[in-house]
C-alpha cells in the first residue's frame, strides 16, 4: 500500500524530526486585561482560532462531517450554569488545591473533591495564583482534518498544502503534554480523564482504521515524537471513505 510504504521507508531510514515551529498561543497565564477574558477562554468553537491556538479544555466545537458528536454533559461553561460556576471558583482560594496539572485543579471544599479545568481556574484568579495550562504548540488546530489512537499514541493529521499532509505522532499522553510545553509534567488521574475526554471530542474524523497497521509499526519503532509530511492523494481518499 502506497500510503504505508511512504511510513515504513522513512523509518527504516531512520529520518525523524524532534522538533517544530510553535504556533502561537494564547495561554490564561497571561491575561492581564480582565475585558478580554473570553478571547482566552472562549466558551465554544476554540478548535478553529485563527492562525492562534487557544488553551486546551472541553468545550464545544462544532463537528466536522463525520466526526463524533460532542457529549454536551460536561460543558460546564456551554451550560446555564455557566455564570454560577465561574462566580463559585473565583472565590476558591488558592490554599484550597491540593494537586494540580495543566488540565484540572483539584480542590477540597467542605470535604468534597472538586476538579476545575485549569484555564477556568486561571482566568478567575490572580496572575501570582495560576497554574501551568496546556496548549498544543506544534500545530494549528483549525489545519488538522484527522486523529487516530493506536495502543497508548495520539496521531494528528494536519494539512500542510493542497497535497500534502503531516503526521504528528506522540507516543503517549506524556510525550503530547511535555513535546507541546516543552517540558514535563505529572498528569493527575483526573487530569488525564479530562485530556482523554477531549482528544474522543475532537471535533475531526478519526482514521484509526486506515491507519492503524502503518501507526503500529511506528510505534514499535519510534520513541517519543515522531513528525512527518507525506503526499495526501490516499489520505484524502480515506477521508471521503469515512
Amino acid at each position: 500500500m502506497y500510503f504505508k510504504s511512504i511510513f515504513l521507508s522513512i523509518i527504516c531510514s531512520a529520518i525523524a524530526f524532534t522538533s517544530v515551529a510553535q504556533v502561537p498561543w494564547l495561554s490564561t497565564m497571561h491575561i492581564k486585561d480582565a475585558s478580554k477574558v473570553m478571547e482566552y477562554l472562549p466558551p465554544k468553537n476554540a478548535w478553529y482560532g485563527k492562525g492562534f491556538n487557544h488553551s486546551l479544555y472541553y468545550c464545544y466545537n462544532t463537528p466536522k462531517k463525520g466526526a463524533r458528536s460532542f457529549d454536551s454533559s460536561k460543558d460546564i461553561l456551554g451550560s446555564e450554569y455557566a455564570n454560577e460556576f465561574i462566580r463559585i471558583t473565583a472565590k476558591i482560594p488558592v490554599s484550597d488545591v491540593i494537586a494540580k496539572d495543566p488540565f484540572v485543579v483539584i480542590v477540597s471544599k467542605d470535604g468534597d473533591l472538586i476538579d476545575i479545568p485549569t484555564p477556568v481556574w486561571n482566568v478567575t484568579h490572580n496572575p501570582d495564583e495560576r497554574f501551568q495550562d496546556f496548549g498544543i504548540r506544534d500545530f494549528l488546530t483549525s489545519k488538522c482534518e484527522a486523529v487516530a489512537f493506536v495502543e497508548t499514541s495520539i496521531s494528528f493529521f494536519v494539512r500542510k498544502d493542497q497535497s500534502t499532509v503531516t503526521l504528528f505522532f506522540y507516543k503517549d499522553m506524556n510525550t503530547f503534554v511535555s513535546h507541546n510545553l516543552g517540558k514535563s509534567y505529572a498528569l493527575t488521574d483526573l487530569g488525564g480523564k479530562e485530556l482523554a475526554r477531549w482528544l474522543y471530542y475532537v471535533p475531526v474524523k478519526d482514521i484509526t482504521k486506515y491507519v492503524q497497521k502503518v501507526l503500529l509499526d511506528i510505534y514499535n519503532n519510534v520513541d517519543g515524537f515522531y513528525k512527518l509530511d507525506f503526499d495526501s492523494s490516499t489520505f484524502d481518499s480515506y477521508l471521503k471513505d469515512l
